[in-house]
């Protein structure tokens, strides 16, 4: 799983180039598979099914290995552009929304850009004892 700032790796790994992992750090998992510098997370899995589904193909896999790395904001890729989790309070409720960044792909791993891009009618408030 990348994390939020990890916009080119993810770029690298989606590009057409023969060597996806060229610039990209990385060791390798028990089985063999690639394990990023860098990400949240990583799960392994041993290939189980592959099933065709029009264009696409559904890969079923068994967990063979997990690992979280460390906390963070995790990558969503969504309508061909990055987002990240927004986090904050409205009134006594706890809000969550995707944040769609407007293409600064180089922003540090924890930074604020959720809370600069919050949704306007969500304001980032302090949460109540007991709330996020």
């Amino acid at each position: 799983m990348l994390a939020d700032c990890q916009a080119p790796v993810c770029t690298s790994l989606a590009s057409k180039l023969d060597d996806k992992f060229q610039d990209v750090a990385f060791s390798l998992s028990e089985l063999g598979s690639p394990i990023i510098e860098g990400a949240l997370a990583w799960i392994d899995c041993v290939l189980v099914a592959v099933h065709e589904a029009g264009d696409l193909y559904i890969v079923l896999g068994r967990v063979a290995g997990l690992s979280l790395h460390r906390e963070g904001d995790p990558m969503i890729f969504h309508k061909s552009g990055y987002a990240t989790i927004w986090r904050g309070c409205r009134g006594s409720a706890s809000v969550y929304a995707l944040a769609f960044d407007t293409g600064d792909a180089q922003r540090p791993c924890g930074s604020d850009f959720a809370k600069r891009e919050s949704p306007g009618h969500l304001q980032p408030e302090p949460c109540q004892r007991g709330q996020l």
